[in-house]
């Protein structure tokens, strides 16, 4: 695994996750999670580690935090973890309270953009897309609204300039498009479920993209964080492909969103088509790209050691805000989506939690 951490603000790495000694009772671990996926995960990993007792949640039925009171560690849904407990340094969990600078898409915008404007040179600087905050809390205000996203409101009318809008608090693509003329924004903001949505944010879309076999594909990375803070990146990145064939479109959003939830690939031929590994990637690129093998190895490597460095530095940035808070005795994963354009350029786009909110 590739490592990323800050010397400011690490203490007692993996103090979060070391079990307790063998030739100490075993120590309560409380699990309390509704995906049973994730708690089968969980689960076994625990079952391997005789240090621990493990006791059950109710998963889906409780709604509030039914942690015992003298479990050492929780893993719960983030709304029932014991966060009284938490903070005050005696239980510990795997999720951070305060982490809203890294996965709000506003809150990281925000981040980003005072980490950049103190360090011009930095990875972010070239790494991150264009991105203007845009708030509307009513339809009818919509020309002021755009005073203050004048990138927007001034772009280019040939349709040479895209931008995607994404709403601030949503995952899985939800409320998303793409739009080349400012008519289609101004469009798409007076539609009902857009009235809805009161803060967005307006990202130059990295256009065009690399596409492998005609069709764009973006990166899935996940990142644990440990304690405040060490960051570890997992290798096995996933390469998300779009079902059909990039186009110049924007209102065909399969061909452009490249979320398995907007793919829904109906059989595992499907499945095969747009999910897999960037280790795999080499052999798509001399298949349908004609690259030779070295080349095409030597490219992804790079766009792995890029997009880890990627990772880092929104860590970094994030790091000493108060939106963010990394705590001693806590762990989480995280998402990352990173796009590659066509010179091989790695552009973080987003970061979520799977653990929610």
């Amino acid at each position: 695994m590739a490592v990323w951490w800050d010397e400011r603000l690490r203490t007692a790495p993996h103090a979060a996750v070391r079990p307790a000694a063998a030739s100490k009772p075993p120590q309560l671990a409380h699990v309390d999670l509704d995906c049973d996926y994730l708690r089968g995960c969980v689960l076994a990993a625990l079952a391997r580690r005789p240090a621990w007792r493990v006791v059950l949640g109710e998963p889906e039925s409780a709604e509030e935090c039914t942690c015992p009171a003298d479990a050492a560690f929780s893993w719960s849904e983030y709304e029932r973890v014991d966060w009284e407990r938490v903070l005050a340094g005696r239980l510990q969990t795997a999720a951070y309270c305060v982490r809203k600078g890294l996965i709000r898409k506003s809150h990281l915008a925000h981040c980003v953009k005072k980490w950049v404007a103190k360090r011009p040179g930095c990875r972010l600087t070239t790494g991150v897309p264009e991105t203007v905050l845009f708030e509307l809390h009513d339809a009818e205000y919509l020309d002021e609204a755009l005073a203050d996203a004048y990138e927007v409101r001034d772009m280019a009318i040939d349709g040479s300039e895209w931008w995607i809008a994404k709403p601030s608090m949503t995952n899985q693509a939800r409320g998303i498009f793409i739009f080349n003329r400012l008519e289609e924004f101004v469009a798409a903001m007076q539609l009902e479920d857009a009235a809805d949505v009161r803060e967005w944010v307006l990202q130059r879309y990295v256009h065009p993209p690399l596409l492998v076999g005609g069709r764009k594909f973006h990166l899935r990375l996940y990142a644990l964080a440990v304690g405040s803070l060490t960051v570890w990146v997992w290798p096995d990145v996933l390469a998300l492909f779009s079902l059909e064939a990039y186009c110049d479109d924007p209102a065909r959003l399969r061909a452009h969103i490249t979320n398995t939830c907007v793919q829904a690939p109906q059989s595992q031929e499907e499945e095969a088509a747009c999910v897999c590994l960037l280790a795999q990637l080499p052999e798509r690129l001399q298949a349908e790209a004609g690259m030779s093998p070295e080349e095409a190895a030597e490219r992804c490597e790079r766009v792995f050691s890029d997009a880890a460095a990627l990772v880092g530095e929104a860590f970094a940035a994030v790091s000493s805000e108060l939106s963010f808070q990394a705590l001693p005795n806590a762990f989480e994963l995280f998402g990352f989506d990173l796009l590659v354009d066509a010179q091989w350029r790695v552009w973080l786009v987003c970061c979520y939690a799977p653990s929610g909110n």
